[in-house]
């Protein structure tokens, strides 16, 4: 066995071609912290404390590989929600929490009726349940591996989701809802060269890609749909690709929009867009 500083420096050690110094030290902590139970004072309090760790060698080789450490423990965290995540889902990202987190702060104590499209792992959809008791909330998702995914975090986190098997772009209706939320497909075929094989090779490419000749696919289908839905008032709040805020604002304006507004993320890149419809207007 050994300490707990230990397995941590070989890790990070490890690591660190692939990561960097200070993203391997995070990937690190996060495997041992989910393998062992730790918390974070522990790597100072029982730094010194011998663990046993039998699948660190395979894991190790797992995560220089490339693979995501959510992937490697099966697990991931989401406005402080445990979600369980496989290579049929992606894993939850920080931009994606502002994106809930805006609409929380929107309807909090208010009754709504909520529409999650492309669910995945059930992250958006479970997160503000978990924030706005009030609401009723549906999720779609086409892939059957990641709507399993998806209805057992339902199950594990207590949090009633009504997680149902439709294609985004098909022509099912919409369920009676005020709020339609998405983080959709959204990356050119063409980037895929660019981006970190922990991604390109171990995330859904069902989740990630679009063709290089049709990047707003998912957003002109959303915004025609939310046209037709949101007669009488409603928000649809899309994530976005940071190189296409503008012309996607220009999309949901000429499909009824009222009313637009492009946020940024922590790192001031376009990150989402909260479109209103009707009487739905901004706070």
């Amino acid at each position: 066995m050994k300490a707990l500083n230990d397995w941590l420096q070989l890790f990070k050690t490890q690591l660190e071609p692939l990561y960097g110094e200070r993203e391997a030290k995070a990937v690190a902590k996060f495997y041992l912290s989910e393998s062992l139970g730790l918390i974070s004072t522990d790597f100072i309090l029982r730094s010194s404390e011998p663990f046993d760790l039998p699948s660190a060698s395979a894991h190790l080789e797992q995560l220089k590989a490339g693979r995501p450490v959510q992937h490697v423990v099966g697990k991931a965290s989401f406005f402080d929600l445990e979600l369980r995540v496989t290579s049929k889902t992606l894993v939850p990202r920080p931009e994606t929490e502002e994106l809930v987190a805006a609409i929380a702060r929107r309807w909090r104590g208010k009754e709504v009726r909520i529409l999650d499209l492309g669910t995945g792992s059930g992250c958006i959809a479970l997160a503000l349940k978990a924030q706005l008791t009030q609401a009723e909330v549906w999720a779609w998702e086409l892939d059957a591996g990641a709507l399993e995914v998806a209805r057992e975090n339902g199950l594990t986190t207590g949090l009633d989701v009504h997680f149902e098997q439709h294609d985004m772009l098909g022509d099912d209706p919409w369920p009676p809802c005020e709020v339609v939320v998405s983080n959709p497909p959204y990356i050119p075929q063409k980037e895929r060269a660019n981006m970190d094989k922990n991604v390109t090779d171990y995330e859904p490419g069902l989740a990630l890609f679009v063709p290089d000749d049709d990047p707003l696919l998912f957003y002109r289908v959303l915004a025609q749909k939310a046209q037709q839905h949101f007669v009488h008032g409603g928000e649809l709040w899309v994530e976005i690709h940071e190189d296409f805020g503008e012309v996607t604002l220009e999309l949901l304006r000429a499909h009824g929009a009222n009313e637009t507004v492009c946020y940024q993320d922590l790192q001031g890149k376009d990150r989402y867009i909260a479109a209103l419809y009707g009487n739905q207007r901004g706070n």
